[in-house]
């Protein structure tokens, strides 16, 4: 590969200074020098032909040589085992295992059983060729976060994805000769499009073949739940876009109890899974705050909150309340394969390192706004 950018690269130069000369009313000596570069960049082309067949044809030797190898091995092995033996080859000699080869061919899968993606390499000594625990880790919470609100996760999805709501229609009694009321059941609707969500880390080549197994099965969570944590913070912020209409003005002085109560109010719809979430400061603010007057009783206790559930994430937007049907958020992902991981072999060829990079196309929406209300409670916390 780094031979073939090489010979491309130089073929690139030599076009540049073709097309240069071709601006000109050349004399002969112009012409001649073009011919020398017509002639130089046929065989440039010629030899980066000849390079990728060549490469074809060892890759395709080291895959039967690995297929030939598998047969009695794989019979013994675990999915991560065979993902990350599988990732080392890729990484070490560019050839993708036949079963974890995505559809578009670029890049090797990462296995949604895992719950967790790409490597990562670690700077401490201590945790090469030994006998470790488990992998501690800090991240905050991601899909598992959302999965326990109950949010939609929307998976496989082609193309623009429409989220159609129709807002709530009032019907009413009317005198005799009376016109009745007309309805508006005109469907408003929030689009997924597919973006794309992911990050880069690079690795040495001695850590890739050093690190013991269950080091990179612990820290495959890691990068896992920094995703995850990602969609967590981009719903939210969605939230207030999809339902701009349904930010609360109701506690523009402080933050009581009768907020929390104007909230639920102003919601008129039915809930399928009404919830409340806000991050650790709002929900300390609560727990200490009392609404039973002589009997102490807290506005937030055992995990609830004006009898709904309530969810905290240290990483939802400061100061806010929401309150919403958590199957109203629609968490989606697009295309078959759920996470891609690349290699990159060269951008740091200088200090021994490989470079990969994690992708997923993924979007997040709130589908009706009808079934939301957020209150900012910053006067008060």
């Amino acid at each position: 590969m780094a031979k073939i950018q090489e010979l491309e690269q130089k073929r690139s130069s030599i076009i540049e200074k073709m097309d240069a000369l071709s601006k000109l009313d050349m004399n002969d000596t112009q012409r001649s020098e073009w011919d020398s570069y017509d002639k130089e960049v046929k065989t440039l082309s010629e030899d980066i032909q000849r390079q990728r067949k060549t490469e074809e044809h060892v890759k395709s030797l080291y895959k039967e040589e690995v297929r030939k190898e598998k047969i009695e091995e794989v019979k013994d092995k675990t999915l991560i085992e065979r993902w990350v033996e599988a990732f080392k080859r890729y990484a070490t000699r560019g050839v993708v295992d036949d079963e974890f080869v995505p559809k578009d061919g670029k890049g090797i899968l990462v296995p949604k059983e895992l719950r967790a993606d790409p490597i990562l390499t670690t700077t401490n000594p201590a945790m090469i060729n030994k006998v470790v625990g488990p992998v501690s880790v800090k991240t905050p919470g991601g899909e598992d976060w959302l999965r326990a609100i109950n949010a939609t996760f929307d998976e496989n999805l082609d193309g623009n994805y429409s989220l159609p709501s129709i807002a709530t229609v009032t019907a009413g009694y009317v005198s005799e000769g009376g016109d009745t009321s007309t309805f508006n059941v005109t469907p408003v609707s929030i689009i997924l499009a597919s973006r794309i969500l992911g990050g880069n880390q690079a690795i040495s080549r001695q850590t890739l073949s050093q690190t013991n197994p269950e080091i990179l099965q612990g820290i495959l969570k890691v990068i896992d739940r920094a995703m995850g944590t990602a969609k967590v913070l981009d719903a939210f912020t969605q939230m207030a876009v999809d339902a701009s209409t349904r930010l609360s003005t109701v506690n523009a002085t402080s933050a009581t109890f009768d907020v929390v109560l104007n909230m639920d109010s102003s919601i008129k719809i039915e809930m399928q899974n009404p919830v409340l979430a806000f991050n650790k400061s709002v929900a300390n603010y609560w727990k200490k705050y009392n609404v039973g007057s002589a009997n102490i009783k807290f506005a937030l206790e055992d995990g609830e909150m004006n009898g709904y559930p309530v969810f905290i994430h240290p990483e939802l937007p400061a100061n806010r309340m929401y309150q919403f049907d958590a199957t109203d958020l629609h968490i989606g992902t697009f295309g078959s394969t759920p996470k891609i991981l690349i290699i990159d072999e060269y951008a740091k060829k200088a200090s021994g390192k490989i470079e990969f990079q994690i992708l997923e196309e993924s979007d997040n929406g709130y589908a009706n706004p009808a079934s939301i209300v957020i209150a900012d409670v910053s006067a008060s916390l």
